[in-house]
């Protein structure tokens, strides 16, 4: 029924950006100030020293390679979101679509709202891999993302009512629920992350070739902090702990390999780089001659986090997705760098809530656009 892996890493030590790029591509290259670079920072705004020029990770992902292999359709594929942000007229979007912009700029049939998740799974016809992206801004302070620092609460219903949706629906007898964190909040353990990483890039015939940049310095060679991976299904025995049966840990780019085997494709068409090349998998869990119950009603206790959105203030996480968003009217403006970073800091100036944000924001864009 329930596995949980307790020697589980996130795939760099770094923050969410980079993460969540290994979890879809199995690397965090993209294009940096103008250079191909493989990152390890997130660069949430100006002041990182960077210029207004929206990054994003350029690398094929796990979904170009169903693609490239005739599971094209949402039916094989599909990402649902729980909200597009950030308003203004600025082009709201799904944030892992706008992540990985070049590789998934023709896929927006593929992206679909949350509810056809819920709609989807209660008739059994959810497509063979579901990605959920939670909210990153709702009423309640941070969304159900679990992003720090916030109230759990909305991430636990949230996640309760993917678990009880599954539960109470044809799609019981056939799914695997993944439930994993791109990187740990901030949160302390004891243990530090290993060694031994493979760098995307370590056989470039495996699909990624050498950046000229590493953000840092950084070899790419290290794991990320210890993050959970919890796995729900039928076909697990309840209370399973798992770790790999190999000598390299798993990570982020242990699902890539893990979902890209289910589909059957054979690993050397997979052409994502090393790290995914080599990660190990967890089908092994699965034990095709059970057929577990599902566990009994969770009720979770009523609480309200202290602050509404408007009054919270901005996390760093929705910073960004302000950032990426202005850049991205700037250019369709023909809006210089340098003109964004007097604009920015005459207006975003003492930000202490996302009102004064969602404020300064409306007023950026007017000066924008004159």
């Amino acid at each position: 029924m329930f596995a949980v892996s307790d020697a589980y890493y996130s795939s760099v030590p770094t923050q969410t950006n980079c993460n969540r790029a290994f979890a879809a591509s199995g690397n965090s290259i993209g294009i940096l100030n103008g250079v191909n670079t493989a990152m390890t920072d997130n660069h949430w705004g100006p002041s990182d020293g960077h210029e207004w020029d929206p990054y994003e990770f350029n690398g094929p992902t796990i979904w170009n390679v169903l693609n490239d292999h005739g599971f094209d359709t949402p039916a094989d594929w599909s990402v649902f979101y729980s909200q597009d942000w950030p308003g203004h007229g600025l082009g709201d979007y799904c944030f892992t679509q706008d992540l990985f912009w070049p590789s998934l700029m023709n896929d927006s049939d593929h992206f679909l709202d949350i509810s056809q998740f819920f709609n989807q799974v209660q008739q059994g016809t959810l497509p063979s891999f579901s990605f959920i992206e939670p909210a990153w801004y709702e009423d309640l302070w941070n969304g159900n993302d679990y992003h720090p620092p916030c109230n759990l609460v909305p991430g636990e219903r949230f996640l309760l009512d993917i678990y009880m949706a599954i539960k109470y629906s044809p799609s019981w007898e056939n799914t695997l629920l993944i439930i994993n964190f791109d990187e740990h909040g901030g949160t302390y353990d004891h243990q530090p992350p290993p060694w031994g990483a493979s760098p995307p890039w370590q056989n470039p015939n495996q699909g990624t070739a050498i950046p000229p940049v590493c953000e840092h310095g950084f070899a790419f060679d290290r794991f990320g902090v210890r993050v959970p991976l919890i796995l729900v299904s039928p076909y697990i025995q309840q209370g399973t702990l798992f770790r790999s049966k190999t000598n390299v840990p798993m990570d982020h780019t242990s699902i890539i390999a893990t979902v890209l085997n289910q589909f059957g494709i054979p690993k050397s068409n997979w052409g994502l780089g090393s790290r995914v090349h080599n990660a190990p998998t967890f089908e092994f869990v699965l034990q095709s001659d059970l057929r577990s119950d599902p566990i009994a009603d969770i009720n979770l206790p009523d609480s309200k986090p202290a602050l509404k959105g408007e009054e919270a203030p901005p996390n760093d996480l929705q910073w960004m997705v302000v950032r990426k968003a202005l850049a991205r009217k700037a250019r369709s403006l023909s809006v210089s760098g340098e003109k964004m970073k007097e604009l920015y800091a005459l207006h975003f100036q003492n930000i202490m809530t996302m009102k004064d944000l969602n404020l300064s924001l409306e007023s950026m864009l007017n000066a924008m656009k004159l």
